[in-house]
């Protein structure tokens, strides 16, 4: 998957889980990498089916630790990620 992080490829399935069942926010803080980073995974397919090789998720999001990431309506806030490392 181009342009997945590395982190999001080795979740073995969960996104396609996820997204079947219409989790619309799928956030990964990622520690082991350098630099550290956040994911937030939203907008699931809502056609999906089991062993489904699409890409599950339309939107994925990585930012840095320190950047700031705007989670959408339920949430409508700004994180700030530094805050998720400490």
């Amino acid at each position: 998957m181009r342009g997945v992080p590395k982190t999001f490829r080795v979740l073995d399935g969960w996104p396609l889980d996820y997204a079947r069942a219409g989790i619309p926010l799928y956030l990964i803080v990622d520690p082991l990498v350098t630099p550290r980073t956040v994911t937030l995974i939203s907008d699931p397919l809502p056609d999906l089916e089991p062993f489904d090789d699409r890409q599950p998720y339309q939107r994925i999001l990585t930012v840095e630790e320190g950047g700031v990431l705007e989670l959408p309506e339920p949430f409508g806030i700004k994180l700030e990620t530094s805050a998720l490392f400490e």
